[in-house]
């Protein structure tokens, strides 16, 4: 069949959509006789609105991020920064390979309110991602002849220091993994959304008036800034959690 490549992606993602729905609605028809209780509107929106906040406030920020770099910096530190960021992806996809094993244990510490347990996984989290997370940054951001990717990625190193600003503010966006798998089985996702809008304002806030000041610096400065405060309030709300139901 004769296509645009262009609509390859789409295609998929209608033909996942319609087979996952498939299946849905025949686990509804309880071929098994597996007991399905049908969850109310009321039901669905208290606790799949903030988790549809919390799933598309990082593409919507990012968007963001990008409109304020291109009209506020330029279009050409765009390109630049986008270069950066697809260079440093290695360190989201580490992120969430770990956070697929350790977030369903983080949150099933954060539903049984086990400070111990979730302390646990976490420390296994952190060490496996920062020791492996760390070299990778190092040699990425390293524009030298023995790192391959200089080459490819050239554009990527055009602002000196912008790949290595990338890294370290996807390493500050990824620490935060644990704590919110648990707040998720804490059942407090409402406050993962409203620390993510909190955070996305914020950070877009200070790009549009420090990017013209900084550079395209700014971006990767301004969201590594947004990910240490939002990190500390994961922290405080699993800390109120542990405390108020120990």
């Amino acid at each position: 069949v004769d296509r645009a490549p262009a609509w390859s992606p789409f295609g998929a993602m209608f033909i996942g959509n319609v087979v996952s729905l498939s299946f849905a609605r025949l686990a509804l028809l309880r071929p098994w006789g597996i007991p399905v209780r049908r969850a109310t509107g009321r039901e669905l929106l208290s606790i799949g609105g903030p988790l549809l906040v919390s799933g598309m406030g990082p593409g919507g920020i990012r968007y963001g991020e990008s409109l304020a770099i291109r009209e506020r910096i330029g279009a050409a530190s765009l390109g630049y920064y986008e270069a950066a960021r697809i260079l440093t992806q290695p360190i989201n996809v580490l992120a969430l390979g770990l956070l697929s094993a350790v977030g369903p244990r983080s949150m099933d510490a954060g539903h049984k309110r086990d400070r111990i347990l979730a302390r646990s996984w976490r420390i296994r989290y952190f060490t496996l991602f920062l020791s492996v997370a760390a070299p990778v940054a190092a040699f990425i951001a390293w524009d030298g002849p023995f790192n391959p990717l200089a080459d490819r990625f050239s554009l990527a190193f055009t602002v000196p220091g912008l790949v290595a600003l990338a890294a370290i503010r996807n390493v500050a966006a990824n620490v935060s993994g644990p704590w919110q798998s648990e707040i998720l089985g804490a059942r407090r996702q409402r406050w993962l959304a409203v620390i993510m809008l909190l955070g996305g304002v914020v950070d877009l806030a200070a790009l549009w008036w420090l990017g013209p000041i900084i550079g395209i610096q700014a971006a990767p400065m301004v969201a590594t800034g947004v990910s240490t405060l939002r990190l500390a309030a994961y922290v405080a709300v699993m800390r109120k959690i542990y405390r108020t139901d120990a």
